[in-house]
């Protein structure tokens, strides 16, 4: 069986995210993904992708 590492933020991605002032649709885009996902990112605080995580520690 394979296991899946998941990237858990130490922070709250949203308030992060509120504190920069980002919207949800310039992050989503920068990162590659759907406000949908973003926002699913966001409500678990966690990501399952290295370089999707590498993406959102560069913002």
């Amino acid at each position: 069986m394979k296991y899946k590492i998941r990237f858990q933020c130490k922070s709250d991605l949203r308030i992060l995210r509120e504190c920069f002032k980002l919207s949800k649709e310039y992050v989503a885009n920068e990162i590659g993904y759907s406000v949908r996902n973003l926002e699913r990112i966001e409500k678990e605080n966690a990501i399952v992708t290295e370089e999707t995580a590498k993406k959102l520690c560069d913002l």
